[in-house]
């Protein structure tokens, strides 16, 4: 699934995973259970479930039967703002509080990892963009831009910790 400003240009691709065998352990989804992926996209039902799900919050309540992981990749350099204002329209199935918890937790400044590290170096990232991470002087390298090709996952654990 992929979401962007038209149809011949897309911005980010969306992945959304959970285990299977939670998935159909859980009575929410029985129905759901022999249902195309293609069914499954255009049931507004099933992304009620899916989004209404205790653990998409702040709140303290169980967070559902089952992990559940978000994986975005982007297809072109995007400042981080631009990637901010992409999500916070594009998502229009998530709450505004779930939207605000995925985007400030994935664009909040914190020390480079060595995968990005190793991006920022890349000759496929000439701007040498860092995605809000911030590393060592020495790499010269840019926080306010995401390189093409960046990895934006995010998973919720039953226990509700995201």
């Amino acid at each position: 699934m992929a979401f962007g400003m038209d149809d011949d240009f897309q911005v980010y691709g969306v992945g959304f995973y959970a285990s299977k065998r939670d998935v159909l352990a859980d009575p929410s989804f029985e129905p759901y259970a022999s249902l195309s992926s293609e069914e499954l996209r255009e049931s507004s039902q099933f992304f009620q479930i899916l989004r209404t799900m205790a653990g998409f919050s702040s709140s303290d309540g169980p967070a559902g039967s089952f992990d559940r992981t978000l994986f975005l990749k982007t297809n072109m350099q995007l400042a981080t703002d631009t990637m901010r204002s992409s999500l916070d329209a594009d998502w229009r199935m998530l709450t505004q509080e779930a939207k605000d918890l995925l985007i400030g937790s994935s664009t909040k400044a914190r020390p480079a990892s060595s995968k990005m590290l190793k991006i920022i170096e890349s000759p496929d990232n000439p701007n040498r963009c860092s995605c809000s991470q911030i590393a060592p002087e020495e790499y010269n390298a840019d926080p306010s831009c995401c390189a093409r090709g960046t990895e934006l996952v995010f998973t919720w654990r039953k226990s509700g910790d995201l």
